[in-house]
Order: C-alpha cells, then sequence, then structure tokens
C-alpha cells in the first residue's frame, strides 16, 4: 500500500496500518502517538496529531501459554520433591522408634543334615554303585621330554 498519496482539497482519504507489537509489552500501559505528515501545494509541511493516548496490548489467551505451563510443571516438581522428603523422613522415624513392623524369618532350607535322612530308593543301583571319583588333589603329569 503506498502511503503517499494527493488528496484533493476537501476531500477525505483513508490509510490503514498494521503494527505487531511484541509479546514483551503484553499487560503493560504504552503511550502511542499517531501524526501525520503532509504538505501542502507550495510546499509547506505540516504535522498533525491524529491519535495520542495510552493503551494497553492485551496478552492472546487463545492458544498454550508456554510460561504458565512451566509454571505447573515446576509446581508438580516440587510437590513431588515434597512427598518424597516427607516418605523418607517418616520411613527413618518408625525405624528409629521401633514402630515398624518386625518381620518373621522365614525358614530357609538347608538341605539334609546326615546321610540316614537321604532318602535312596528312587536313584538307580548302578548308579548308587558306581565308582566314585577320587578325592585327593590332582597332581600335575610331567611332560615327556622331546627329543
Amino acid at each position: 500500500m503506498q502511503y503517499n498519496r494527493v488528496v484533493a482539497v476537501k476531500q477525505e482519504a483513508t490509510f490503514s496500518y498494521a503494527f505487531y507489537p511484541s509479546d514483551q509489552f503484553a499487560g503493560r500501559p504504552l503511550g502511542l502517538v499517531v501524526e501525520l505528515h503532509y504538505e501542502d501545494n507550495d510546499g509547506k509541511a505540516f504535522v498533525h496529531s491524529v491519535f495520542n493516548e495510552t493503551v494497553t496490548i492485551i496478552e492472546d489467551e487463545s492458544n498454550f501459554n508456554t510460561e504458565t505451563g512451566f509454571l505447573y510443571v515446576i509446581f508438580a516438581a516440587v510437590v513431588v520433591l515434597i512427598l518424597l522428603a516427607g516418605q523418607h523422613f517418616l520411613s527413618k522415624l518408625t525405624r528409629k522408634h521401633g514402630m515398624a513392623k518386625s518381620r518373621q524369618a522365614q525358614p530357609i532350607e538347608m538341605g539334609t543334615g546326615n546321610k540316614n535322612e537321604v532318602d535312596f530308593e528312587w536313584i538307580p543301583r548302578e548308579i548308587l554303585n558306581h565308582s566314585k571319583s577320587p578325592k585327593g588333589v590332582p597332581r600335575q603329569r610331567k611332560q615327556a621330554q622331546r627329543t
């Protein structure tokens, strides 16, 4: 759009101009001044203030606000940390004062104590009669000399 136009005497003209303020200005009052610079046929320049007021730029509430989202995430993390610290403190407190339930020791299977308790009936006889391996320390064999 061209803003440098000639407007005839006793005529009106409309000019539109769109501007997009930064998000940093949202929620703050700002002074907005719109000045019209024009000149007559003789080349004499004039400046006229068309608009001079304080305006407030509002936030766009239609989409996700990252600042609020991160605030909720931080708040949830703080709540979780408080709960974990409370649980840790309570567990130490109950152990220290003996308030925790005493657990009964479960019996551990140790096998048979002596040979008289073993039931050999299910093992085949040829396995029981088989010669057992020697229980001594294995000795090292001498290597044959090579010539």
